[in-house]
Formats: C-alpha cells, structure tokens, sequence
C-alpha cells in the first residue's frame, strides 16, 4: 500500500496532523487549568465540560449536511484549504488569548476548528476510494484508522514533555505545522473531481 504514492501522502499527511491535534488538546487542557488558579470564578472542571460541548456541537449541527456539500466539490481542494484554515485558527488561540484572557475566545476559535473538522472528515473519506484499487480498499481503510491510533498515542506523551518544556504558543505552532504538512503532501496527490450528487459521504472520527 505505502508503494502507492497518493496513499502514502495522505497517509503521513493524517498522522501528522492527528498527532498534532493531540498535542493541542493537551495545551488547551493546560490553558483551562492554568487559567481556573487565576481567575477565581472559573471551575477547571466547568471548563472542561463546555470544551467537550464546543467539540461536539459542530458535529451535531452540521454534520447532516458537509456530506452533500462536498460532494460538489474537489475534494482534494477541500482538504488542502481546510487544512490550512485549522492551521490559521490554532496559531490564533494563544494570540487571543493573551489580549483577552477570555475562554470565551478560544471555545469559538474550538468551534470554529471542529467546524472545519466536520468538513475534512468527509472529504477524506471520499477521496481515499479514488486513491486506490477497490479490493485494496478495505487494506486502505484499516491503515487509515491506524494511523488515527498510532498518532493519538504518541501524541500523548510527547505533547505533554513539549507542553511542560515550551508552553502553549509552542505547541501550537507545532500542530499549525502539522496541518500545513498535511496540506502539502494532499496537493500532490492527482486532481479529484467532485462527486455525484448523493454519492453518500459521512463523517467518520
């Protein structure tokens, strides 16, 4: 499978940005830690309960409807630029964070980047049968969901040491990195038209 060349891009292009993802969470975690020893009305557990709130209410809002709209759309085109929006939204958080110090900013700057999230999944998930042959597809799909795995569990232990050696900024530009990589290594992959009408996409985690 690694012997294809779109599959192998998109491949290690998703297992860096996952593992990135993981770093960012560990630092929002920090954040709202940090920020409840500061700001004595705020509960560190209240602000855990309304992040995971934040992550989930794009999917229940929008995710009946991502499937059909990128079925009208490249699909390769749709996960560079959501690629390179997540980039810009994480690189924002510490930003606005430091000239607000308002949580409130960063659980809409979360939606925002779980927003784009509901649009990315799909488009995946209907590009990878273009990227390879239909009896490698089940092969493909597993390879997928292990590369899901392996970058949620090294991006553990390895955000939590970068988080406790360079703080929040750092962190987060290593995954705003890790998003543009991806992008970068989507590019290259061959032009993917869109899809049929009712082709069926779904967002899958």
């Amino acid at each position: 499978m690694f012997r294809q060349r779109s599959f192998a891009s998109l491949w290690w292009g998703q297992i860096f940005s996952i593992t990135g993802d993981r770093f960012t969470y560990l630092a929002l975690a920090g954040l709202f830690y940090e920020h409840s020893q500061t700001d004595a009305a705020a509960s560190y557990a209240a602000l855990l309960a309304v992040f995971a709130n934040v992550v989930v209410a794009p999917v229940l809002l929008f995710a009946p409807f991502t499937g059909a709209w990128v079925d009208r759309h490249n699909l390769k085109h749709v996960l560079v630029v959501s690629d390179a929006l997540r980039a810009l939204i994480v690189l924002t958080i510490p930003t606005l964070f430091q000239l607000t110090h308002s949580t409130d900013v960063v659980f809409a700057l979360v939606f925002a980047l779980f927003t784009v999230n509901v649009v990315f999944l799909p488009a995946k998930s209907a590009l990878l049968p273009t990227l390879v042959a239909p009896d490698r597809l089940v092969s493909a799909n597993s390879l997928v969901g292990l590369n899901a795995n392996l970058a949620r569990l090294a991006g553990g232990p390895i955000g939590g040491l970068l988080l406790a050696a360079s703080g929040l900024p750092a962190i987060v530009a290593v995954d705003a990195v890790s998003f543009l990589v991806a992008a970068l290594l989507i590019w290259r992959l061959p032009a993917s038209p869109p899809r049929s009408a009712g082709s069926g996409s779904r967002v899958h985690p």
